[in-house]
């Protein structure tokens, strides 16, 4: 789920989209060197509110493609979380399968207040959402730290803290790629 807020213009956006089309050529590599293992992927973009990019329906990696995101108004982290609580119910994801790999991307402070915090405990409810592998990584020296734990369930990892170009591409390469990889095996 990557931000897109007036605070990612220029460099952060620029790099977040570049990170990601190539994280999506390495994913397409590794789905094609395991073909037994079934991924899909959708992304939720936020602002003011919150949209989908790609989706609602899941995507197999060789179907990908990118849209570059462009920086639009607030950081609505809530409305994001909310929509994602919304499509892991039971009744829209399989009954069995691998826990998905959910990463949240900001640079920001949340500006849905309290309705993040209620997102979040949605998302808790939902099987899929509480046994999902949930990263979030913080993008430069003003992101909320303490909101972007309150998404992650690996307190071991913690906030990943992208204070650069370099570390906000290798952390999404690790969070869409490695991080499924090692989900799935």
């Amino acid at each position: 789920m990557p931000d897109e807020s007036w605070s990612m213009d220029g460099l952060r956006m620029a790099t977040l989209n570049q990170a990601v089309r190539e994280a999506f050529g390495e994913l397409k590599t590794v789905a094609k060197q395991h073909p037994e293992v079934k991924f899909k992927v959708r992304v939720i973009a936020f602002s003011d509110g919150a949209r989908w990019h790609i989706g609602p329906d899941p995507v197999d990696p060789e179907q990908l493609s990118w849209e570059d995101l462009t920086a639009q108004t607030m950081t609505s982290t809530g409305a994001a979380v909310k929509m994602l609580a919304e499509s892991v119910t039971m009744d829209k994801m399989p009954r069995k399968g691998f826990p998905p790999v959910m990463v949240l991307l900001s640079d920001g402070d949340n500006t849905d207040g309290k309705a993040y915090d209620d997102a979040i405990e949605q998302l808790d409810r939902e099987v899929w959402g509480a046994k999902a592998v949930r990263l979030s990584i913080g993008i430069g020296d003003e992101y909320d730290r303490k909101q972007l734990e309150k998404f992650t369930n690996h307190p071991e990892v913690g906030v990943l803290e992208a204070k650069n170009t370099v570390d906000l591409a290798n952390y999404i390469q690790y969070a869409l790629v490695t991080a499924t990889l090692s989900v799935n095996f």
